[in-house]
């Protein structure tokens, strides 16, 4: 899980040591800071930038001298980016609302599909120059991280698509009718059971309706990453 708030240690801001975990930064992939130049273990500053409450810019600033990092560049030079932690978001609807539509959860899912590879690359890398096991276990649990964040942002894709289909809305309106009607008692046993069964079908059809529009909406959002992969 996230962390939810750091302990960092500015008195042991070595070159060899993460400030974070207080582990050697040689256990772990490494990030550097520009233009502050410090250096930490990827997935601990990682989670700190992820760990904002408002998840943005200005408040990717390094943990031990608070400045803004522009860049986060890994061992090769390449820049890193923090990645939205849809897993720690208590209201995962209004949060989507706010930050992802549509075309944003694609393009964010095409962004954690290439960061995925970059990892995979990163791995294997890591098996031949033989890292130790924690090295690798690092590399392994980021990927995780990702993959259940890809899996988030196709739900949230077919929620804005299930809110948003006229047919759904308009038997959810009819599954509230007939239960209003229900709840209303003062009805004969054989009323009550008509009732009961037109609300067991309108149920059924709703489910059935739900299910059909959810595989539509996966298969669109899969083609809609396929095409800006």
């Amino acid at each position: 899980a996230m962390p939810t708030s750091f302990n960092v240690d500015t008195a042991s801001a070595g070159d060899d040591i993460c400030s974070i975990c207080y582990d050697a930064l040689s256990t772990k992939r490494i990030i550097c800071l520009h233009p502050c130049q410090h250096r930490f273990h990827r997935t601990c500053i990682m989670s700190w930038f992820e760990s904002r409450q408002q998840f943005i810019r200005r408040q990717f600033t390094c943990c031990l001298c608070r400045t803004y990092a522009s860049r986060h560049k890994d061992e090769r030079g390449q820049h890193v980016p923090p990645m939205l932690a849809l897993e720690v978001k208590e209201n995962e609807r209004d949060f989507a609302d706010r930050r992802l539509r549509f075309e944003g959860l694609v393009r964010f899912w095409t962004s954690i599909n290439r960061i995925l590879e970059s990892l995979r690359e990163d791995k294997h890398r890591a098996v031949l120059l033989d890292k130790c096991s924690e090295y690798v276990e690092d590399i392994d649990d980021e990927m995780e991280k990702l993959r259940t964040r890809a899996e988030l942002t196709e739900k949230i894709f077919v929620s804005h698509s299930l809110r948003s289909n006229q047919r759904i809305n308009a038997l959810n309106e009819n599954m509230r009718t007939w239960m209003e009607t229900v709840d209303q008692g003062g009805r004969t046993m054989d009323q009550l059971m008509l009732l009961e069964k037109n609300l067991d079908r309108a149920s059924s059809e709703l489910r059935k309706e739900k299910d059909a529009a959810t595989t539509s909406a996966l298969i669109r959002f899969r083609e809609l990453c396929e095409a800006e992969i």
